[in-house]
């Protein structure tokens, strides 16, 4: 037989949402949002220094902008040239289209430049950067398809190697 539990005399309620359970939820559904997606870049302004609701100063945003480098990133869109890659990426990732110039070149922005002489891309397309390669919009569709034929074009020679023919 069990003894009867003491709560006091107090009754448990299973009341209405509390407003630290209401932003408890708020930011699990924030989290679960921004794991799902992969943002390019998250910025945080401070609009005033005073704190004053709906205040701006916009010296102080300006400032702000221009530290983080989002300026910098909206010249370069408004020149043309929207996607960009570093170079270890560019280099692992379209090395197939130019190996041999690729394993020559002294460092990555000489190789990247090769690649893109060999599949004869017009300069006017990209811009080779100090630690990027710039692309006009729509070029890495077009890197992506020219790797894929390197690609089968290799298989192919394989599978006709390993065939005998």
């Amino acid at each position: 037989i069990e003894a009867p539990k003491d709560d006091g005399g107090r009754k448990k309620k299973g009341g209405g949402k509390t407003v630290s359970s209401y932003f408890k939820g708020q930011l699990d559904d924030l989290m679960t949002t921004l794991y799902k997606t992969e943002p390019h870049f998250i910025r945080c302004v401070v609009p005033n220094t005073h704190k004053i609701p709906g205040g701006v100063e916009p010296g102080l945003i300006m400032h702000q902008y221009q530290c983080n480098g989002v300026l910098a990133g909206i010249a370069i869109c408004r020149k043309g040239f929207p996607n960009k890659m570093l170079y270890p990426e560019f280099k692992s990732r379209y090395n197939i289209l130019a190996a041999k110039l690729v394993a020559k070149a002294k460092n990555d922005k000489a190789a990247a430049g090769a690649v893109l002489e060999t599949i004869k891309l017009e300069k006017e397309k990209y811009r080779l950067g100090h630690t990027k390669v710039f692309f006009r919009a729509g070029i890495l569709g077009f890197m992506e398809e020219v790797r894929e034929d390197k690609i089968g074009e290799v298989l192919s020679w394989l599978q006709a190697g390993a065939r005998g023919k």
